[in-house]
């Protein structure tokens, strides 16, 4: 899939360092028949975004996001097509996120 973006915190980013704590996880721009978008409210964060979450243990990409767009949206959806990666580096927590996005209906 191909790179999106790549977020560095706070402000270094040492691409070279391999001993980053990684969790890989999915994301999804969901449209319904008359294209609105899905989105979920994190109560515990007080803001809005598009439904995702982590990729379990020996499941697929593809397989992850269809679980959780069930899991978060209460329905099955069909992948379009993937958007791309996104990744967050937190170097002063030793931490990457990377998010595989795709655009599903």
């Amino acid at each position: 899939m191909k790179l999106i973006h790549c977020f560095g915190y706070p402000t270094t980013l040492d691409e070279s360092k391999d001993s980053y704590k990684v969790r890989y996880a999915v994301r999804g721009v969901v449209m319904d028949a008359n294209n609105n978008i899905g989105i979920i409210h994190s109560n515990a964060r007080g803001y809005y975004e598009i439904p995702g979450g982590g990729i379990e243990s020996g499941e697929t990409i593809e397989a992850g996001f269809l679980r959780e767009m069930k899991d978060e949206l209460g329905c099955n959806v069909e992948i379009l097509e993937e958007l791309g990666e996104i990744q967050h580096i937190y170097t002063d927590l030793n931490h990457k996120h990377v998010a595989y996005c795709f655009l599903a209906k």
